[in-house]
């Protein structure tokens, strides 16, 4: 057999592998929403305020479809079968839109960049800081938050959560998620004032 042929063969074969390797079924993925708790979100108030949502920071290696766990020694975990199904940041924000629309239904709500001709009465920024947990052991979510109003008035703090998670990674969406309604909620609480 001359060395061409031989050669030939070769990319052949190594041909043929790459296509049953690309052929081979890929993992079971599963894909995760942000939802509001609407079974336990009670309204608030009927006060008919403006208030407009701004996503101010959020972590870039968190802006990627894989869910995010921690590990040992400050590694972070990135699934490769569970993932979201829509962009974290955006969201969040919505999630927090339409759980904070549910507790003041007289209000209007807005996300940044708003269309609305009329100024927000109550400015919410947000800045995500941490947005993950350790399965088996507790939820990391952090943000920090200022909350102002259009005769100056700041409010400002650090929300922390801190819950149990699971031991899979359902688990752990099910507290963020727990966890974005219960901040959700402590806004409501402020608005409603």
């Amino acid at each position: 057999m001359t060395p061409v042929k031989q050669l030939g063969y070769v990319f052949g074969a190594l041909i043929l592998a790459a296509c049953v390797q690309l052929g081979s079924p890929a993992p079971d993925q599963q894909f995760y929403l942000l939802e509001v708790d609407s079974d336990r979100t009670r309204i608030q108030s009927d006060r008919a305020v403006v208030l407009a949502i701004d996503l101010a920071g959020f972590p870039d290696y968190l802006k990627r479809a894989p869910v995010v766990a921690k590990g040992p020694n400050h590694q972070i975990r990135f699934s490769d079968t569970h993932r979201w199904a829509e962009p974290l940041d955006s969201a969040l924000v919505a999630t927090l839109q339409r759980s904070l629309q549910l507790q003041l239904p007289a209000a209007t709500i807005l996300v940044h960049p708003w269309e609305n001709p009329r100024l927000p009465d109550y400015r919410l920024r947000l800045t995500v800081i941490d947005f993950s947990g350790v399965l088996g052991e507790t939820l990391d979510l952090r943000i920090r938050w200022q909350l102002s109003d259009n005769n100056g008035h700041l409010w400002q703090g650090t929300y922390s959560d801190n819950r149990s998670t699971g031991n899979s990674y359902g688990d752990l969406v099910a507290a963020l998620n727990a966890g974005v309604n219960a901040f959700s909620k402590n806004v409501g609480k402020m608005l409603a004032n």
